[in-house]
């Protein structure tokens, strides 16, 4: 360990057990914290590209337990009368989410929230369910790490393919990056160069495997919500009218239909600022969603935008000092109830 990490350790430990914390959930109290993770695996990784979205079963116990402990976990229904001014929140009210349909979901995560009595919504990509496809943003950067021949197709020429693993990765990462704001067209377009060659990308089962609809229907009786996570995984903000129609429209119409309740949440793919237009929020209005999550790193502090509701990403395999001092609010802001990304007319349409 490096001089810069132990300093950020002691920095992280020293907040938790001097009062740093506990005085930013204090501040904070009035604010709502809600939580998106991915996946959850059987043991803790050391490979942070690869498993950097995903928590080890024991991290997540301990993430859920320090929930319990200083926060107050809330489900989707009461969030969404919060929203529409029919009630109010708890102090440290805070809202659990998982983004694309992932098996451990169900096998590894399922049962440690029922252990803790945490509520939970969980977003699934409909195209991806029941299939043995990978989503296209882990797809592309196994194809690129894998490349066989010296030049790696990129989405504006080639690149010399780096000869060390590490670089390797690196290199995927900055072109999965570059992808998502690539229209929807010109993406498969480069996927399709990259599927040329033949390789295998079998990967861990535990990390990359979708749930089917029975197991999605499993977790719905065991009182989860499930949500939408869109058809195919676009960047909503690169997409077609049509386009954009057809994946807020019809997942959630798969989802109602395979599960027999109604879907009443979206998690924009992606989620930052870059990746949600004007008229993915009013699609999403139009199509009947009740809850549009982000991925913004703030809390929310009024019940402005029920479309889009702020959300911080979970990063794995870190110490629970770590956890502790993003989710307590030590650095992490307000945004006072309104999006940075949304413009004022925005805000408006999608409170409406």
């Amino acid at each position: 360990m490096d001089f810069r990490s132990v300093a950020k350790t002691t920095v992280l430990t020293g907040c938790r057990y001097f009062g740093v914390n506990t005085a930013a959930r204090t501040r904070m109290r009035r604010h709502l914290l809600v939580l998106a993770y991915h996946g959850v695996v059987a043991k803790r990784q050391k490979d942070h590209l690869r498993y950097g979205t995903t928590v080890s079963a024991a991290e997540f116990d301990q993430h859920l337990t320090e929930l319990r402990k200083h926060f107050h976990p809330i489900g989707q229904a009461e969030l969404t009368a919060w929203y529409e001014g029919q009630t109010t929140l708890p102090d440290n009210a805070v809202l659990t989410t998982f983004d694309d349909g992932y098996r451990n979901n169900l096998t590894l995560a399922a049962p440690i929230l029922k252990s803790h009595g945490i509520p939970c919504i969980f977003h699934v990509a409909t195209g991806y369910i029941g299939t043995p496809r990978m989503l296209w943003t882990t797809e592309l950067p196994l194809r690129v790490q894998r490349w066989p021949y010296t030049f790696v197709p990129a989405p504006d020429g080639k690149l010399p393919m780096p000869r060390k693993e590490g670089d390797r990765r690196q290199l995927a990462y900055r072109l999965k990056e570059q992808c998502k704001r690539l229209s929807w067209e010109a993406l498969q377009q480069y996927l399709d160069r990259l599927r040329q060659p033949e390789m295998e990308l079998e990967e861990d089962p535990d990390l990359y495997r979708f749930m089917t609809w029975d197991e999605v229907r499993e977790l719905r009786a065991q009182g989860f919500a499930i949500g939408s996570h869109t058809v195919e995984h676009p960047i909503l903000s690169q997409v077609s009218s049509e386009q954009l129609q057809f994946e807020l429209m019809e997942s959630k119409r798969r989802i109602e239909r395979e599960t027999g309740s109604p879907c009443e949440a979206l998690a924009y793919p992606n989620g930052d600022p870059d990746s949600i237009s004007q008229a993915a929020v009013n699609t999403a209005r139009q199509a009947g969603y009740h809850l549009g999550f982000t991925v913004i790193e703030q809390f929310t502090a009024k019940p402005v935008n029920a479309l889009a509701v702020n959300r911080i990403c979970v990063m794995g395999h870190l110490p629970v000092s770590s956890f502790l001092y993003r989710v307590s609010g030590v650095s992490t802001p307000s945004d006072g109830g309104v999006p940075y990304f949304a413009a004022p007319e925005l805000v408006r349409s999608a409170a409406r």
